[in-house]
């Protein structure tokens, strides 16, 4: 089941690379995604550190850091997202700051040294491993490959996405599926689990959402020292049209990022938005690793 579910997963976004590269943009309310997480992540990033950019796609956080002078490594399941990635790095002239993309599985890091990175973000696998043990694994992988004192960023889709999503933006078919199939949100809402069984290219691949306790309870066995959490939306979570009106005016749009920044950690918030990311230190040798470093 698990490479039937990654196969799924790598063959959705190599058949829709172009969306993941243009979902950060497509509109002014997922500006927000990137722009929260970027002014969260830049108050743990140092000058010297190197990214390792785990399931990363297009590489949109990974040309932020080499923008900004850091040697960036770039991993992901799909190798038409890495093309993506590769062109947008030539486009951008940064080469000297790429450290290379490989189309690895998060869950199997081979050919990164233990140790290896300063920063880590693990900002895209966590919501497509449907089972507890390849969280664990892909958790105990970007671990491995950090420094001990080094920064990880881990984010997830909320337990309550995908109810609040089809609520707001489809609410006929949210409506006739409570009366046709009257359990179906009650074991989304159980297990977090959706599966795309029929491989549909309308709808998204299989997916997990989690609960916001999950990370920092993996974080507390894994040696790792919960530094901060927010989610990023904010209090503008499913506002699309609302969140708008606030770009018309570049200083409006401004001190709106600041507001959303100030109250995305808010603990009330967290779990209500589309995403949250939690990010920690690694403190030392993960308990669930072998000897040498490895996943068990």
């Amino acid at each position: 089941m698990k490479k039937t579910s990654e196969k799924r997963v790598r063959d959705w976004y190599d058949n829709n690379p172009r969306w993941e590269w243009e979902r950060l943009d497509q509109d002014v309310y997922h500006r927000l995604e990137f722009e929260v997480t970027m002014k969260y992540l830049e108050r743990y990033i140092k000058p010297e550190f190197k990214v390792v950019d785990i399931g990363g796609g297009p590489g949109r956080y990974s040309l932020e850091f080499m923008k900004r002078g850091h040697p960036t490594t770039l991993v992901d399941l799909s190798e038409s997202l890495l093309s993506i990635a590769q062109s947008k790095v030539k486009e951008s002239g940064l080469d000297s700051f790429f450290q290379g993309a490989f189309q690895r599985s998060d869950e199997e890091l081979d050919g990164f040294e233990n140790e290896s990175f300063d920063f880590t973000l693990l900002l895209g696998p966590m919501y497509h491993l449907v089972e507890q043990e390849q969280r664990d694994r892909a958790l105990s992988e970007a671990l491995r490959v950090t420094r001990t004192g080094g920064i990880i960023a881990v984010a997830i889709i909320s337990r309550l996405c995908p109810l609040k999503d089809v609520m707001f933006r489809f609410a006929d078919e949210f409506a006739e599926t409570l009366v046709t199939e009257p359990d179906y949100y009650s074991q989304l809402i159980d297990s977090g689990i959706y599966r795309n069984l029929t491989e549909s290219p309308g709808a998204f691949t299989d997916a997990y959402f989690a609960t916001v306790e999950e990370i920092p309870g993996m974080f507390e066995k894994l040696n790792v020292q919960l530094l901060e959490s927010f989610s990023c939306e904010s209090i503008a979570a499913f506002l699309n049209e609302k969140t708008a009106a606030f770009a018309k005016d570049e200083r409006v749009w401004t001190r709106f990022v600041e507001i959303l920044v100030k109250t995305a950690n808010d603990p009330s918030i967290l779990g209500a938005g589309e995403h949250a990311v939690f990010i920690g230190k690694k403190t030392g040798t993960s308990k669930l690793m072998n000897y040498d470093g490895r996943a068990k």
